[in-house]
């Protein structure tokens, strides 16, 4: 008898602590959801604002530096480089920046498809140009080029002929006497 009312005080204890648990998760919940949908001050522009009223910026190594101005700074746009098709080992890393610099933006299909078209010279220019400028086209494009250069299968037989064209090494080559 005394180990089932033990029993079911440990049984009632875990249940208060699960409680405790789940107002606290509700809790921190409920100021994160704040946090999102409250004005974001974090700003480049709010940051200089603040410091220009507060004075000097203490660093770790105690150097004091001065914000001269709280004039919005503006960053230089990335360049995306231009893919032409003859070296088809350079497809990845243009594809790469594409995706992650125009790809991703929220912007019209229409202006996505001229971009990739301003970013493609050569043969791979040619095999999108007369596409159009609909999402069925940009898809179209994308998929096109990804067939013709992309694809790991690909590149392996690309490293593996330029392995295959090397200069054999002989033995009588490696000066052992």
């Amino acid at each position: 008898m005394e180990k089932l009312i033990v029993e079911l005080k440990l049984s009632k204890q875990r249940t208060e602590e699960a409680r405790k648990i789940a107002d606290l998760n509700q809790l921190r919940a409920e100021a994160a959801e704040q946090e999102v949908n409250q004005p974001d001050d974090d700003t480049v522009q709010n940051f200089l604002k603040k410091e220009t009223t507060s004075g000097p910026i203490k660093t770790s190594s105690e150097d004091t530096k001065y914000v001269r101005s709280s004039a919005p700074i503006r960053l230089k746009g990335v360049d995306i480089p231009k893919f032409s098709g003859e070296d088809k080992s350079d497809y990845k890393s243009w594809k790469t920046a594409f995706m992650s610099v125009v790809d991703c933006l929220n912007i019209p299909t229409g202006e996505k498809m001229l971009r990739l078209q301003a970013s493609l010279s050569g043969k791979a220019h040619s095999l999108v140009k007369d596409l159009g400028y609909s999402l069925s086209a940009y898809e179209r494009a994308k998929k096109k080029l990804e067939k013709k250069y992309g694809g790991e299968r690909r590149l392996r037989i690309k490293h593996l002929t330029t392995l295959r064209n090397w200069k054999k090494i002989r033995a009588r080559h490696l000066g052992t006497s």
